[in-house]
């Protein structure tokens, strides 16, 4: 859906009538998951936009429990949170699927904790959905020290290209200020008269901020400019209440390591092995 708001100004956001592609905005709760509500999501709205089916759900949980598992983070020591959720990015998350695929998440439901003793095995006798392939994009013009051996560097209007069919997933450095966006709140900016003219949009960490040491990942579900400011329609995961009913606008700058699925398989129990040439991620734990 494309609004036109004066000649300069635009916004493009995925969405329609039924919220086919972009239904509720979900909490990740106490753990520290944002990866795999992100990642799981885009594959979701894959299976929506290229089928034609109602909205579901693929398990979060799934990718908590046993994506670990897969890389075989305990013995490389990657840190945990306090309910024993490991950080990780939406690369891994992408690989993940791709080699294991995902059940629904009535079928391995959400917990609030990845407590080893209560990880099951994924089920064998239900749908699982994965993807062909996938692809790790770096925006052209955004800071070289930012950029990824594995992305392919494409320009504004190509990103924006596979905006148009289907979301992506992207990462941001956390400020207090992001965790407090509620939509109409500016920050970065004291010129009170600039704030109000690119109001609703995340501009970036206050001047006394300190970054987060890990990034966080969320859903790219459009694009715009607003008074000469390019920005990202995002999906976060932190419930209703950040931004307006969980959606919300972030300065395009800001967000870099985008990642999509291609190609969804519909897979009816074991997954069906494709070969494509898959990088491992180095990308900061989210």
């Amino acid at each position: 859906m494309c609004a036109q708001t004066m000649e300069d100004d635009y916004e493009f956001t995925l969405e329609d009538e039924n919220n086919m592609l972009l239904p509720y905005a979900r909490d990740q709760g106490k753990m520290n998951a944002c990866y795999s509500y992100s990642t799981g999501e885009e594959v979701q709205a894959l299976y929506a936009s290229t089928y034609s089916v109602p909205p579901f759900e693929l398990s979060t949980q799934q990718i908590v429990d046993h994506m670990p598992i897969m890389f075989d983070y305990k013995n490389l020591k990657r840190k945990k949170d306090k309910v024993d959720c490991y950080y990780s990015n939406h690369p891994d998350v992408l690989e993940y699927i791709w080699r294991e695929g995902l059940v629904r998440d009535e079928h391995y439901p959400k917990r609030e904790s990845r407590k080893e003793k209560d990880i099951i095995s994924v089920p064998k006798d239900v749908p699982r959905y994965g993807i062909r392939s996938f692809e790790f994009v770096f925006q052209r013009w955004m800071p070289l020290e930012l950029k990824m051996t594995y992305e392919t560097e494409k320009t504004v209007e190509e990103i924006n290209d596979i905006l148009r069919q289907q979301p992506m997933v992207g990462a941001t450095t956390v400020y207090k200020s992001f965790k407090d966006f509620k939509g109409e709140v500016l920050n970065g900016f004291s010129n009170e008269l600039f704030r109000a003219k690119i109001k609703g949009i995340y501009m970036g960490p206050l001047a006394d901020e300190l970054p987060s040491p890990i990034l966080h990942s969320m859903l790219l579900v459009g694009f715009g400019v607003r008074n000469g400011v390019q920005y990202y329609k995002v999906k976060n995961s932190g419930g209703t209440e950040w931004g307006h009913q969980g959606f919300g606008r972030i300065r395009r700058d800001l967000v870099f390591h985008h990642a999509y699925p291609i190609a969804p398989i519909d897979i009816k129990a074991e997954l069906e092995k494709v070969e494509v040439a898959a990088p491992v991620s180095k990308i900061k734990n989210t």
